[in-house]
């Protein structure tokens, strides 16, 4: 056989074989775009049947607002003043209720159809800045995300976020040259603005990645085409804010009050406020102007700077932590309502954070220029978070990122396994070990903190000695209801010291109140007197004085009941894990560990 013979048969056989990979490449995206829509409509059906909001979000929540707002607005009733939340969700909730009326079953399988082009979006720029094998893991790791299914699902702009951020990075990351990709990053940029007000941070970055890409002459001109798109975009609500208020008001109010909740003094970094503390609030606001909420958070910075550090520092592990912060949706309220996201291959935000920010890390070395956009955009958007405050429905739009760069870790791991390369394979293995620990930082630390304090949290004071097995922070957000007079909560104390040398002994605890209000508590056994309880929406807190000569040295052990008609909702801190908080459904006969600890504290008074 001659020698051009073989040389054809060779070339024959091996562009047969590029086709059968491309082929097969395409069949696994298709497999993984198909098992999207699926796992959606799966996801659909099972909250359908068990979320108790699923066609009626409650009144008062924000869910609720954005709700009744828009049937307002189809109705013909205009929303009158300046924008509170994000303006664009109000126009986009009216335009789907005046199509197909109110019926959240289409709603979210609109939000639906949109999560799918954001996962096509994102597979398409993991092969622009990567290659094809890159973009194949990538749509098997956006079919497997339950944080994107549960999120585009929630009556809340984060979808419509997620979304248009997807298309603005999308169309930024053209190589053409053409104008209209330039105006239509403007205007995705602007959208993504317009549903949530802290993209804006974004915009300078996407301005200057612009310049960068394409030089300071052509790139600056495509700069100020973008930007010109997002003023265009946005311009229409700050002249209806101007219009309505007399006052400048570039998107919404909310931003104010916002920043007050994760900046003030004692703020958590999260929205963990009592109803009297907001209505207190509310009052000075009225009496002193908005300026309110800037002084005192720049009162704060001012007076105690390292612990501002301190918030912003745990603000940013609070950011890229495995704990999803709820506030009225979170990750752990869907999986409680849907059996496909607690299946074990369903991700949530955790294992992407781990391999995408150590696969940003691996990306540094050859492929920064190619990447610069998606970690400008990181940048951006985390901070813009974390310098407000932090919430597990602020998220998704990071994941675009993540997942790329975890798509991108799994295939360089891949390469270095085939070539043998055990030296960089350690490296790889450290660096997941480090960014683990940086991503359940909380968790390691309550951990330690069990583990050093077996009794529980002892704060000796000049007045009291305070016992508590709860961080003094709602996390999680479960609370543990008692609404029939079968029902019980135990929560047990271990009192390391001798109680009877103090006079007496105070139990405080939080509460949500209803029903006829009325309760009791049993110390060791004994009862005490009927309480009545306040009732309404906001969480409370009281302090119940008893005499110490009830407890003793050791575990002690309290017990609550409510009488016929009462109701009492005690919170659960999952922070901790001292196994001393219980329930019980047959007048404590059988008993069952809570999911945490309730917030409840004994306080010995000197």
């Amino acid at each position: 056989m001659s020698k051009k013979k073989k040389k054809s048969i060779h070339q024959t056989s091996t562009f047969s074989w590029n086709i059968w990979n491309i082929r097969k490449d395409m069949i696994v995206v298709f497999a993984a775009f198909a098992l999207m829509a699926i796992f959606r409509l799966i996801f659909l059906n099972q909250i359908k049947l068990t979320d108790p909001e699923f066609f009626q979000p409650t009144q008062g929540t924000d869910m609720g607002m954005y709700d009744q707002t828009a049937m307002d607005m189809v109705n013909g009733k205009p929303l009158v003043g300046p924008f509170f939340y994000h303006p664009l969700y109000y126009y986009f909730l009216s335009f789907n209720y005046f199509i197909y009326g109110h019926n959240m079953f289409i709603l979210r399988l609109v939000m639906g159809f949109l999560g799918i082009l954001t996962c096509w979006m994102t597979y398409s720029m993991a092969k622009k800045i990567f290659n094809q094998q890159v973009a194949v893991i990538c749509s098997i790791l956006l079919a497997f995300c339950g944080y994107f299914i549960y999120y585009e699902s929630v009556i809340l702009s984060i979808g419509l976020t997620t979304f248009f951020s997807a298309a603005a990075i999308f169309f930024l990351l053209k190589d053409t040259n053409e104008i209209k990709n330039h105006i239509l990053s403007g205007i995705f940029i602007g959208l993504a603005c317009l549903s949530q007000p802290n993209v804006l941070f974004f915009v300078p970055f996407a301005a200057f990645w612009l310049i960068f890409k394409w030089g300071m002459k052509k790139g600056g001109e495509y700069a100020v085409l973008c930007l010109v798109a997002v003023f265009i975009i946005i311009s229409p609500i700050t002249l209806k804010n101007y219009l309505d208020s007399g006052k400048f008001v570039l998107i919404s109010t909310s931003g104010a009050i916002n920043f007050w909740l994760g900046n003030h003094k004692g703020s958590l970094g999260w929205f963990d406020v009592y109803g009297n503390e907001l209505e207190a609030l509310e009052k000075r606001v009225h009496s002193e102007g908005q300026s309110v909420y800037m002084d005192d958070v720049w009162q704060f910075i001012k007076s105690d700077p390292k612990e501002y550090l301190k918030l912003l520092t745990k603000k940013k592990l609070l950011f890229w932590g495995n704990w999803d912060i709820p506030h009225q949706a979170g990750y752990d309220y869907g999986r409680q309502y849907s059996s496909l996201l607690r299946l074990p291959f369903m991700l949530d935000f955790a294992p992407l954070a781990i391999l995408g920010l150590a696969g940003m890390i691996i990306s540094l070395r050859r492929y920064w220029k190619k990447c610069l956009l998606l970690y400008l955009f990181t940048i951006a958007y985390s901070f813009s978070v974390y310098i407000i405050m932090v919430h597990g429905r602020y998220r998704p739009p990071v994941l675009l990122p993540l997942i790329i760069f975890s798509s991108f870790f799994i295939w360089w791991l891949w390469e270095q396994i085939k070539s043998r390369k055990y030296l960089p394979l350690a490296g790889a293995g450290l660096l997941v070990c480090a960014i683990g620990s940086f991503v359940f930082s909380q968790h390691i630390m309550s951990m330690i903190i069990c583990n050093k304090n077996p009794h529980g949290i002892y704060q000796d004071m000049p007045d009291k000695l305070v016992i508590s097995d709860d961080s003094s922070s709602w996390h999680g957000l479960e609370t543990a209801t008692l609404n029939t007079t079968s029902l019980r909560l135990k929560k047990m104390f271990v009192i390391d010291c001798d109680p009877g040398k103090y006079q007496h002994a105070r139990l405080s605890f939080r509460y949500f109140g209803g029903g006829t209000g009325e309760m009791y508590f049993h110390v060791n056994g004994k009862p005490s007197p009927k309480i009545t309880l306040s009732r309404g929406a906001f969480l409370h807190k009281v302090g119940y004085k008893f005499t110490s000569s009830l407890l003793k040295k050791g575990i002690n052990e309290i017990v609550f009941e409510v009488t016929e008609g009462g109701m009492l909702k005690i919170p659960i801190d999952n922070y901790y894990r001292f196994n001393r908080s219980f329930i019980s459904q047959d007048e404590g006969k059988i008993w069952k560990e809570a999911n945490g600890e309730y917030m409840i504290q004994m306080e010995l008074l000197k």
